[in-house]
């Protein structure tokens, strides 16, 4: 488990956060256990005691921890944007269909790996041209 001063500086903005203290003091946890990994009189607090206080003060053990999370770039973020504004145009106007698909077609449909999603592929790529 952690050891450095990072753990401890976001374990405190976490509390800090909290309504109150007590609110972290339960199962697992108590007042003076908490003061103590606060204060790094306790430099490796079990995994357990991270995750119940991540818990109650609802948060991850990985934000605790300092992982990064999952971050989107800006470009995937106006892709998403695009992808989402595409869908619920769809939705407005065909009503509940998933995806659109060529029903002008007299020939049976062939079976492929892309689990029917090309013809909403071909859609937003036509759309998304100048």
């Amino acid at each position: 488990m952690p050891r450095d001063e990072e753990f401890r500086e976001r374990l405190r903005a976490a509390v800090d956060r909290a309504a109150s203290r007590k609110d972290v003091y339960g199962e697992g946890v108590s007042e003076g256990g908490l003061s103590k990994i606060l204060s790094g009189e306790v430099e490796n607090p079990r995994i357990f005691t991270v995750k119940s206080i991540a818990d109650k003060l609802g948060v991850t053990v990985g934000e605790l921890l300092g992982e990064s999370g999952f971050e989107l770039t800006a470009v995937d973020r106006e892709e998403l944007e695009r992808i989402a504004q595409w869908i619920a145009k769809k939705i407005g106007r065909e009503g509940s269909k998933s995806a659109p698909s060529d029903t002008t077609s007299s020939q049976p449909q062939q079976p492929s790996d892309d689990h029917g999603y090309e013809p909403l592929r071909e859609e937003i790529g036509k759309e998304r041209k100048p």
